[in-house]
């Protein structure tokens, strides 16, 4: 399993002395949000790429921020779901987070020898400047998760959820199925019924006692 380095600075300096060693650090960001095939093919084939494979998962901050960046509102899960996740894939040596606005300065700090994005994307002319500057290498992975991705969404949007409580209406039809509705209910009554009419007993036979004393 991956590791999770939220401070860059620490993550700069470990793959710094990577570099040294004359590792290849692959690089390669996303929200990885709607996890589908794509996605996984898309890791994959990254981590075939160099030695160590560094994953930076978009903040739910800025996604929340700027909602162009996403095509629903969202996303479905937070950063620490996200970044577990991401974590778990085979391949991925580190995964951490990014803003949309601070992501070229994060890979000046990191300087991979490889950046990746998926088939959905492309590098335009800033974008290959910056791979110049720091010197790597630029890949398209042709993986079809953004196309994945869009077909998942559209499911979502077209769910309808029935009015009312549908969960507690499932959880009573089951109940009243198996017999075993109100299950503790019978039992206390019939314990504290007994427990009165034994109390009613006990105290009749105690004013029998002491009627027949008066009478003696």
């Amino acid at each position: 399993m991956g590791r999770i380095v939220l401070d860059h600075e620490e993550l700069a300096r470990v793959l710094k002395a990577l570099r040294i060693q004359g590792k290849r650090i692959v690089f390669a960001a996303g929200t990885f949000d709607l996890w589908n095939p794509g996605m996984v093919r898309a890791l994959l084939d990254a981590g075939t790429r160099g030695h160590f494979l560094v994953v930076a998962v978009h903040s739910e901050k800025d996604l929340r921020k700027n909602s162009r960046l996403h095509s629903v509102e969202g996303p479905f899960q937070n950063d620490r779901d996200r970044l577990e996740i991401v974590a778990a894939v085979h391949n991925v040596s580190y995964a951490t987070l990014y803003e949309d606005a601070t992501l070229p300065a994060l890979l000046h700090k990191l300087r991979p020898t490889v950046i990746c994005v998926g088939s959905g994307d492309s590098f335009n002319p800033i974008d290959r400047e910056l791979c110049r500057e720091i010197g790597a290498d630029s890949l398209v992975l042709e993986d079809g998760s953004r196309r994945l991705s869009k077909r998942l969404i559209e499911k979502i949007r077209n769910v309808r959820v029935p009015r009312g409580q549908p969960g507690k209406a499932i959880a009573a039809k089951a109940g009243a199925s198996r017999g075993t509705s109100k299950p503790h209910s019978r039992p206390v009554v019939a314990r504290s019924t007994a427990r009165k009419s034994g109390s009613r007993t006990i105290s009749s036979r105690a004013r029998g006692s002491r009627e027949n004393e008066k009478e003696a």
